[in-house]
């Protein structure tokens, strides 16, 4: 087969493969903007969503706190409980020497378990002085509940009784139970009961070194818990609740907390407080999601967490949960605070700690709520979504978080999908295409084979199968030869009578030609005519110029003759009067005067004579040269007869030349138009 079908095939494939190609790009990289459009959009969405629904979560979280902690003063169980434990509390007086064993074994408590466990986290080293109590209740309080409490640290909360009897420990019997069920359901990590009027802590559901402390006068004035019965101090409000933020206490070991407390009136007395202590744990556990980060589809990287006005985080960074020690090394390779680093390991946590320094925290602070992308303190680049969070005099801001990379790593799957489909579907277009074009060109390579064939298989029909898809071709083909068989006929005998005229007009030619060349012939015979006339003429006219020169010799002569005839009849008159006078001598001279006259007069006759002779031969000559005149005159005028038939023949054969040209600009155009056909079929 020839090659040129191939690349026929070849370029109709890779016409349709090029054009698919755009097409199918141009559908890809629409989707693609269009995709990462939509998926930023979703993003934004679901961070902002996320963040919404956080805030909300942590300011439903510190409501109930707040109704909770309302609810419970209000309770005339708490009432009760107060007022038991308070009078209890005031009671509790020991001997001094048991006093002083009281110390001892509290002081063993600090020194050994507290302290060591405390200066583990604490910023400062910390001293026995720095927290022991000096207050006879408090000792006693603390002996019993915690340095004797034979439960575990952070286990203490399990001690119901202490083995001493006293109306303290009948009431703590009786609420203590009750307190921590309700602290349990509520999620508190301690409870406390305080007196309005001393400052004393009289009751703790925890049990640590804040228990029976006196918050005018002790160590713990100045904490959270100090600043929260403060609060409470100030107003006779039975709604007043006051959320105090989070901070590293060390009652707790270090641990961030916070604190909400509201007033416990008693028949519109105001008795005393009632604080609850609420960790970060479950802050941490809300914005953590409980570690669940994929679950809501924050991903690798994605994370809320909360931060203060002073921008430092009140919620644990999720790459610290997860690796400690690459986060502090990531931190430390960006140059943060070696001091704030060492604090973070030391507490392991970035509570209160880790600043949030960033292009937008001036927006953050400011209350505004959006999602933007921007770079975080990594120096990579993330979407952040913000809001702020009130509660109270709590001024939260929460961000939710997850890297741009992570984030629109879907429209990069996407993006190699398109890529992956678009080939197999370029690939199995063009396979399609292929065959397609194979089918479509077999009709016209079993024509070019015809037509490269012999002159007897251009007009051979196609076989077609008439189930075939493109069938129709060949039978179109078929169409075209039958049509072709009507043009070749067409054109043969176009082109014979082509050649009959192109024949007729090379005969007409040569006709034309020669009667040019006759005419030629007549035309130089009649010029030779022309030229003989002329010669006769001038002839002629110089026969008359002498036959003019004879007549006037004639006359002259003439003339003499006259003259010497009248002078001989003058001579005679005198030669008669000589004679008659007989003057013979006179007559003798006379006669001989006359003599040469007579000679003269016989010359001129003679002359006369021969000039007539000379002119008679002129007027013979004249009248042959007119004959010969006449004669050429008619020659010539047949000659011109001869011209003027040669020229009407002439004009007759280029008539026919004319239309003869004219009929096979008709046969020319007539093939052209069979061309062109040809060239559309």
């Amino acid at each position: 087969m020839p090659t040129h079908i191939y690349s026929l095939r070849t370029k109709m494939t890779l016409s349709f493969v090029l054009v698919l190609t755009l097409a199918v790009a141009l559908i890809g990289i629409t989707s693609y903007i269009a995709g990462k459009k939509l998926l930023k959009e979703c993003m934004f969405s679901k961070l902002s969503s996320i963040c919404t629904i956080k805030d909300g979560q942590i300011e439903q979280y510190l409501g109930m706190l707040q109704d909770q902690c309302l609810s419970m003063s209000e309770s005339t169980m708490t009432v009760q409980a107060m007022e038991a434990l308070r009078t209890g509390f005031n009671a509790l007086h020991v001997s001094q020497p048991e006093l002083a064993t009281y110390k001892q074994t509290l002081q063993k408590f600090y020194t050994e378990e507290f302290l060591p466990r405390l200066n583990k986290t604490a910023q400062t080293p910390r001293t026995l002085n720095d927290y022991f109590p000096i207050d006879e209740q408090t000792v006693i309080a603390q002996t019993w509940y915690i340095a004797e409490n034979p439960q575990p640290v952070q286990k203490k909360v399990e001690y119901l009784h202490a083995p001493n009897e006293s109306p303290y420990n009948t009431a703590h019997e009786l609420y203590h139970p009750i307190f921590r069920r309700y602290a349990q359901r509520v999620g508190i990590a301690d409870l406390y009961l305080v007196d309005i009027a001393t400052g004393h802590v009289i009751y703790s559901l925890a049990k640590e070194i804040d228990f029976g402390t006196n918050l005018l006068s002790g160590p713990l004035k100045e904490t959270g818990l100090g600043r929260s019965f403060l609060e409470l101090q100030k107003t006779n409000d039975v709604d007043f609740i006051k959320i105090i933020d989070f901070q590293f206490y060390d009652p707790s070991y270090g641990t961030p907390v916070g604190f909400i407390s509201t007033p416990i009136f008693s028949q519109g007395t105001k008795i005393g407080g009632l604080i609850f202590k609420f960790p970060i744990d479950s802050i941490n556990d809300i914005m953590t999601y409980n570690k669940r980060w994929h679950d809501v589809g924050l991903g690798k990287t994605g994370e809320s967490f909360l931060i203060g006005p002073d921008k430092t985080m009140r919620t644990i960074a999720r790459q610290y949960i997860e690796d400690p020690t690459t986060y502090i090394k990531l931190l430390r390779e960006h140059e943060y605070d070696g001091a704030t680093l060492d604090k973070i390991q030391v507490y392991d946590t970035t509570v209160l700690l880790k600043k949030t320094d960033l292009e937008i925290i001036g927006d953050v602070l400011s209350g505004k709520k959006a999602t933007v992308i921007t770079t975080d303190t990594m120096g990579v680049e993330v979407i952040y979504s913000y809001a702020p969070v009130q509660m109270g005099d709590i001024h939260w801001y929460i961000l939710v978080k997850m890297s741009t990379r992570e984030a629109f790593e879907p429209i990069q799957t996407l993006l190699w999908y398109l890529i992956i489909c678009s080939l197999l579907v370029i690939l199995l277009s063009a396979s399609i295409l292929f065959g397609f074009i194979v089918v479509v060109t077999k009709p016209l390579a079993e024509m070019i084979h015809l037509f490269n064939g012999n002159t007897s298989t251009i007009t051979q029909k196609l076989s077609i199968d008439n189930t075939a898809e493109f069938g129709a071709i060949g039978e179109a083909y078929n169409r075209m030869i039958e049509h072709i068989k009507t043009v070749v006929t067409r054109i043969t005998t176009l082109q014979e009578q082509l050649e009959r005229m192109q024949q007729s007009t090379l005969k007409q030619t040569g006709d034309l030609i020669h009667g040019t060349n006759t005419v030629g012939e007549h035309i130089k015979q009649t010029q030779n005519q022309l030229d003989g006339i002329t010669a006769l003429y001038k002839e002629e006219e110089s026969l008359d110029q002498q036959e003019t020169a004879y007549n006037a010799q004639v006359i002259t002569l003439a003339n003499l003759i006259d003259t010497t005839q009248e002078t001989l009849i003058q001579y005679i008159d005198e030669i008669c009067k000589a004679i008659d006078a007989q003057e013979t001598a006179q007559a003798v001279r006379i006669c001989t005067s006359i003599a040469p006259l007579i000679i003269n007069a016989r010359n001129s006759c003679k002359q006369i004579i021969s000039l007539f002779g000379e002119i008679g031969t002129k007027q013979e000559q004249k009248n042959e040269i007119r004959l010969s005149t006449t004669r050429v005159i008619r020659d010539l005028s047949a000659l011109m007869n001869q011209l003027e038939r040669n020229r009407i023949d002439a004009q007759s054969t280029l008539k026919r030349i004319q239309k003869t040209q004219q009929e096979q600009a008709t046969i020319t155009k007539q093939l052209e138009t069979v061309t062109q056909e040809i060239k559309q079929h």
